[in-house]
């Protein structure tokens, strides 16, 4: 009997699993959070029993709203917009580094004379297409998980250097928005968000779930293409 498993893809693999288990522990405690403060809020705040005027029930209704909305506004705004910029910037992270990881483990299998980081190239998509080409000697495909590749490096531009500011110049941004991709940005009318966020962006959890998904299987791909690497998981085999 035979085990195949090859530990190198198998970690990789596992990161983008432990980011989805991230994101969906993170998303669960939020609402949870979110519904069980407002509810307390809601059972705590009661109308003075006191109250002698239409006025005083008024200005009663109108703290007890502000309070709600404060609430809404940490959970569903402040919260959601931390967890998913920062999930877009891990994610972006893993790919990057772990295109150039596995660059350098083709380098060392197949006794390559480079490997990514000696290249240069406009972005993280050509320069790993230039290694696979140029160095490894294999072909390149089309496949439209590279195009989402280089929609998250746009997004998480705009996030690392901007918190999210969209300028003129961000037309692949500009696009997305226009496509109803999963984001969209801050709408002036909207009560609970800062008047000065207006026009930032917003990212929807279902873009964050899909590009978890789609970019491990983009580097899924890639390991069965590269043609020397081993199963992500334990294959027993006969001798």
């Amino acid at each position: 009997m035979r085990i195949h498993v090859d530990f190198f893809r198998a970690r990789i693999m596992a990161q983008f699993d432990a980011l989805e288990d991230y994101r969906t522990h993170m998303e669960a405690q939020i609402q949870d959070s979110h519904h069980s403060t407002r509810s307390q809020i809601l059972i705590e705040n009661k109308p003075p029993s006191d109250v002698e005027s239409e006025e005083s029930v008024q200005e009663w209704l109108c703290l007890r709203q502000q309070e709600v909305d404060e609430c809404d506004r940490r959970f569903k705004v402040h919260f959601c917009r931390i967890l998913r910029f920062s999930i877009l910037m891990s994610l972006y992270t893993l790919v990057e580094s772990n295109l150039s990881a596995i660059a350098v483990e083709m380098k060392a299998r197949n006794k390559l004379t480079l490997d990514m980081m000696d290249l240069q190239a406009k972005n993280l998509v050509k320069r790993f297409e230039k290694f696979w080409t140029k160095v490894a000697g294999l072909s390149w495909w089309g496949d439209c998980r590279w195009d989402q590749l280089k929609n998250i490096a746009e997004l998480r531009n705009c996030i690392a250097h901007r918190s999210g500011a969209i300028r003129e110049s961000d037309g692949r941004i500009k696009q997305l928005l226009k496509r109803g991709c999963n984001i969209h940005s801050v709408d002036v009318n909207d009560h609970l968000a800062d008047p000065d966020d207006a026009g930032t962006l917003e990212i929807n959890d279902v873009f964050c779930q899909d590009g978890i998904r789609d970019m491990k299987a983009l580097l899924n791909h890639i390991f069965e293409r590269a043609g020397c690497f081993g199963p992500d998981h334990v294959l027993v085999a006969p001798d």
